[in-house]
């Protein structure tokens, strides 16, 4: 796409995801790449997969919500992981944005 058409996408900032810390909330939210059009989570699938990992787990056809079993952020509070159905996902506690990220690639998948 580049070369042949010169459509620059990721100096555009399309098809790079965005990283967001949210002010006051000690969060950081993590949209997917793209053009917003990514594909839904399998919301059901994700909360069975994060109740190994995860305390209070809770999912309904919108999100799903979980304190993640040893991960430790900000003033040593619990990492509390969100995940929407656009695939959005809020990283509270997340120490970093790169920390968000990597609990993201961990637990939810890249």
């Amino acid at each position: 796409p580049c070369c042949g058409e010169h459509r620059f996408e990721f100096l555009e900032g399309r098809g790079a995801s965005r990283t967001v810390t949210l002010c006051g909330r000690n969060a950081v939210q993590l949209s997917p790449a793209g053009n917003g059009a990514a594909a839904p989570i399998d919301l059901a699938g994700l909360a069975s997969r994060l109740g190994a990992h995860a305390t209070d787990v809770t999912s309904n056809a919108f999100l799903v919500r979980a304190t993640l079993d040893g991960e430790r952020g900000a003033d040593d509070e619990p990492v509390r992981l969100t995940v929407f159905a656009d695939a959005r996902a809020v990283i509270q506690n997340a120490s970093t944005p790169e920390h968000a990220r990597s609990i993201h690639a961990r637990y939810v998948g890249g």
